[in-house]
C-alpha cells in the first residue's frame, strides 16, 4: 500500500509540477506578490514583511514536500502628484518536493505605482510589474528522477551523459517577467473591494538541461503564461464583525482552478488592536479541497493557519491534506498617507 501511495504522490506531482505549474497557497493572501505585482506596497505603512511555509502529504511520503516564501516590499512617498507614491520589494519563493530533491524557486524584484482617483480620491488603480529569476533542479539519482525518465520503450534519458552542478543536482535557470494591475474602491461608508488581473511568465521562457551528446536527448519544459484574477470583498457586518468574501482564479495552460473563500474578523479588544479571524472556502480543480482558515492580528502583527481537507484524486492516499503557517509584520516610522480611501478591513 506505501508503494501505491509513493507512486500516486510521484505521478500527481510530475503531472503537477513538471509541466510548468506554479507553487499555489491556500492563505495566498500571506504571499499576494506571489499572484499579482500590483499588492506591492498595497498596505498602510512603511515596511512589510511576509513569511509563509506550506507543508503536505507527510503520510505519503517521508521526504518532504513544502512551499516557503519570504517577502518584503515598502512604499516611497514619490509620484507624478502629492498623492500617488511608488512601491519596490522583494521576494524569495523555494518548493521542494519528495526523494529527488525536486527544487523550483524564484527570487526578484517587485515595482508597483499607486494612483488614487476621482476629485474625493476614494478609489486607487495600481500598476505593477516583477522581475526575477526561476530556477528548478533535481538530484540525478533521486527516486522521482529514476521514475520520470524510467521508459519501457527504451528512449531513457542517459543521466550519466547530463552535466550536474558539485551537489549531484541537474539545475536551470530562466528570467522571467510578471505584470499585474489593481482597483480598491470604498464601497459606501462600511465597505469596499479589491479587484486584480495579472499575467506571469510574459517572456515564456524554457528550461532545458544540456543536451547529452551520447544519446541526442535533452530535457525541455515550456513555461507557459500564467493568468489570475482575484476580487476581495470587504463588509463590516457590525461593530465586531467584517466580512471578506475573495475569488481566486488561475489558468496556465490547459489547467486551471478557482479558490472561493469566505473569512470573517472578530473585533476582540479594538483599543488594543487584537482581532480574531476564521473562516473556510473550496478549491475547485481537477484535485478539490476544503481549507480551514485561523488567524490572529496584534496591533502591526499579523498570524495565519490553514489546513486543506483533500476532496479529489488524492483524498485517500494524502488523507492528511496540507497546511500553512504564515506570519506578517508592518512596520511604521512616518505618518500613514494623506489619502481618502479607507480600508475597511486590511487585516484579511
Amino acid at each position: 500500500m506505501k508503494i501505491k501511495q509513493t507512486l500516486l504522490a510521484i505521478f500527481c506531482f510530475l503531472t503537477v509540477s513538471m509541466v510548468a505549474q506554479d507553487m499555489q497557497y491556500s492563505y495566498w493572501q500571506f504571499s499576494p506578490i506571489s499572484y499579482n505585482p500590483a499588492f506591492t506596497g498595497a498596505f498602510y505603512g512603511n515596511l512589510r514583511l511576509n513569511g509563509m511555509i506550506r507543508d503536505q502529504w507527510r503520510n505519503v511520503s517521508v521526504d518532504e514536500y513544502q512551499t516557503m516564501s519570504v517577502s518584503f516590499d515598502g512604499n516611497i512617498p514619490f509620484g507624478l502628484k502629492e498623492s500617488h507614491w511608488v512601491s519596490a520589494g522583494m521576494s524569495l519563493v523555494k518548493d521542494r518536493a519528495g526523494a529527488s530533491n525536486y527544487k523550483h524557486s524564484f527570487q526578484g524584484l517587485s515595482l508597483a505605482y499607486h494612483m488614487p482617483l476621482g476629485k474625493k480620491e476614494n478609489a486607487i488603480l495600481t500598476i505593477g510589474g516583477k522581475y526575477g529569476t526561476y530556477t528548478k533542479a533535481f538530484a540525478k539519482d533521486g527516486l522521482e528522477t529514476n521514475f520520470l525518465f524510467a521508459n519501457p520503450n527504451g528512449n531513457d534519458i542517459d543521466l550519466a551523459g547530463l552535466s550536474v552542478d558539485q551537489n549531484g543536482n541537474i539545475t536551470n535557470d530562466v528570467n522571467d517577467l510578471m505584470i499585474g494591475v489593481m482597483l480598491y474602491s470604498t464601497l459606501g461608508k462600511t465597505s469596499a473591494m479589491r479587484i486584480g488581473l495579472s499575467s506571469d511568465h510574459v517572456l515564456e521562457p524554457d528550461f532545458r538541461v544540456q543536451q547529452d551528446t551520447m544519446t541526442g536527448m535533452r530535457f525541455i519544459e515550456e513555461v507557459e503564461r500564467r493568468f489570475n484574477i482575484h476580487a476581495q470583498f470587504y463588509f463590516d457586518l457590525n461593530d465586531k464583525v467584517t466580512f471578506n468574501p475573495t475569488m481566486l482564479y488561475q489558468k496556465m495552460g490547459p489547467a486551471s482552478n478557482i479558490l472561493v473563500q469566505g473569512l470573517f474578523s472578530y473585533a476582540f479588544d479594538p483599543e488594543k488592536e487584537i482581532y480574531f479571524n476564521a473562516g473556510t472556502g473550496i478549491r475547485l480543480a481537477d484535485n478539490s479541497f476544503i481549507p480551514v482558515y485561523l488567524g490572529a492580528d496584534v496591533k502591526d502583527w499579523k498570524f495565519g493557519f490553514s489546513y486543506s481537507i483533500n476532496m479529489g484524486g488524492l483524498s485517500q492516499a494524502a488523507a492528511e491534506g496540507g497546511f500553512e503557517l504564515a506570519a506578517s509584520k508592518i512596520i511604521s516610522w512616518n505618518k500613514k498617507p494623506n489619502v481618502n480611501p479607507k480600508f475597511v478591513c486590511p487585516r484579511l
